[in-house]
Parts: C-alpha cells; structure tokens; sequence
C-alpha cells in the first residue's frame, strides 16, 4: 500500500482506492504531532501549514453507515411523511445503512418521546425532562413539542408499535422490510405533524 504512516509523518498514500482529491488533502496536512503550542520556533515552522480538525476529518472521511442510520429521527421529527419516506430511501439504498440500526433509532426516539410525554404530562419542567431523556442539541425543541403535542397516551402508543416492529424485524414477520420501514416512518411522521 505504499509508505503509510512513518514515524509520525504520512509518506505518500498509494492504492487504487485512495482518490486524487484525498491525496492531495492527506499531503497538505501539517500531521507531525507535535504540541506547537508556546513554542515559538514549532509555531513558525507550523506556519502556513494545515492543521488537523474535526471538520477537516468528517469532510474526508463523511458519516459512517451506522452514524447515517441516525438521521431518521430528525426526518421524523419533521412531521412530514414523504420527507420520511424519502430519508428511509436514502438510508438503505444510497447509504446501506442496516435496517436493523434504522428500526433502533426509530425506537430510540418513540421511547424519547414517550418518555418526555410522561414526564411533561406530570408537570416536569423541559429542561429536567431534556436531562433525564437525555436530549441535547438541535433535536431538544423538536423532541419536546412532538412529546408535549403527542401526550402520554399516544406517545405510548407509538413506542408500543415501534417495538412491535422491531420484534417482527427479528423474527422475519415485517415483510418486505425496506417497504415496512416506509410505511411505519410515513405513519410515525404523520402522527407528529402540527399545524
């Protein structure tokens, strides 16, 4: 495959499966791995060359199948069915992301829902409901007003039937899977649409 990684620094990266275009970011990188921090000399010589970030990182390498199968969540969130539907596509035909991974969201966020529904119908503040559900980020607001317009029993309802496709999943009663999982995303969508 080449030189690789040599002594702390990347030689040339060789292969018929490595890209024209990762070539040139792999060479562009300073990846000596040294702390230039305080260091006045490491810090001139560092100058001018490209540091490694996170963003650097998920720009070259992207969401892995597994992370993608995440996604579904805020599509179903959204509260629109065909968006759903469409993500679900996306994840199993272009990403090959497993259904299975896709089915575990789609019950991680029934149960968030439920869960936060119990909760806010018993006059938990949201900010104690997001800690205890374990909601952060962009997902929180939507989470919570789905939960809050949902209500207990229906969120219960849902987390019931998430479940039950998981088990039919498992046990080869789902049918057709990739057809079963649109169907149950356009109904759980369809379920969270406000307005």
């Amino acid at each position: 495959m080449g030189e690789g990684f040599n002594g702390g620094e990347f030689g040339r990266v060789e292969g018929p499966e490595v890209s024209r275009d990762f070539q040139g970011k792999v060479e562009e990188l300073d990846v000596s791995g040294r702390d230039c921090s305080g260091d006045p000399e490491a810090e001139s010589e560092a100058e001018g060359k490209r540091r490694v970030t996170t963003a650097l990182v998920s720009s070259l390498t992207g969401a892995s199948r597994e992370e993608a199968a995440w996604e579904i969540q805020s599509a179903v969130l959204a509260g629109r069915p065909a968006a759903a539907v469409t993500k679900v596509r996306e994840l199993v035909e272009v990403s090959q992301a497993p259904e299975q991974l896709i089915i575990w969201s789609l019950v991680d966020l029934a149960r968030k829902l439920h869960d936060a529904a119990r909760m806010l119908s018993d006059g938990a503040p949201e900010g104690a409901v997001a800690k205890q559900v374990k909601l952060w980020g962009p997902a929180t607001a939507p989470t919570l007003a789905a939960a809050r317009a949902l209500g207990a029993g229906r969120a219960a309802k849902l987390f019931k039937d998430a479940i039950d496709l998981d088990r039919r999943s498992k046990s080869g009663l789902a049918g057709e899977l990739p057809r079963t999982l649109e169907a149950f995303v356009s109904g759980f969508s369809a379920s969270l649409r406000r307005g």
